[in-house]
């Protein structure tokens, strides 16, 4: 297999050629070089062949993904991001897997997860909003698990489509993503 790699301003993409008698195309992974903390980006493996079982590693997650015509081929996609508060600016690897024409195939790279200045929103809220009682916690630990266990719930079924829509058209945004809220100082 040779592989090369090329690099434009904003996207790295690897291209997958197999010079194997077996191999009967050429697949190419597409990723960005940097992205900003806190913010979700697309990736992709494309090919003109078919393949199976892709699947994508990023921030220590193995993330299935389906495969669906696309183009003149074959198309995976996944959105990927990071959260603000847990992960750090600097270069983080990521995986790419696939099998194709009963060969596997992994595509390793970097992404340069650069830092973000988010605006601030300073708010004045009842002190027990910001140091809950004893009685509360429970409460409280029991819903930051429940929020985990949505978040870490991926699917392999894509449900979105570039570029992204608002849910409904009725709604009105009171603020953009990503603001820093401060409460009480």
């Amino acid at each position: 297999m040779l592989m090369k790699v090329l690099r434009g301003a904003a996207w790295a993409v690897f291209l997958l050629l197999c010079s194997c008698p077996q191999a009967r195309g050429a697949a190419w992974v597409t990723f960005p070089a940097s992205w900003d903390v806190g913010q979700a980006f697309a990736v992709a493996i494309t090919s003109d062949a078919e393949y199976t079982a892709p699947s994508v590693t990023w921030m220590n997650r193995k993330i299935a993904l389906d495969v669906e015509p696309g183009g003149e081929g074959y198309v995976s996609y996944a959105l990927l991001g990071t959260y603000v508060r847990d992960v750090k600016p600097g270069v983080h690897p990521i995986l790419f897997e696939f099998t194709q024409d009963r060969q596997r195939f992994q595509v390793k790279g970097r992404v340069t997860i650069r830092p973000r200045e988010y605006r601030r929103e300073r708010l004045k809220v009842a002190p027990r909003m910001v140091n809950p009682s004893k009685k509360e916690l429970p409460r409280i630990k029991k819903e930051r698990q429940l929020a985990g266990a949505a978040l870490r719930t991926m699917t392999a079924g894509r449900k979105w489509t570039a570029p992204p829509q608002p849910p409904l058209s009725v709604m009105t945004p009171t603020s953009s993503y990503g603001f820093q809220r401060i409460y009480n100082g």
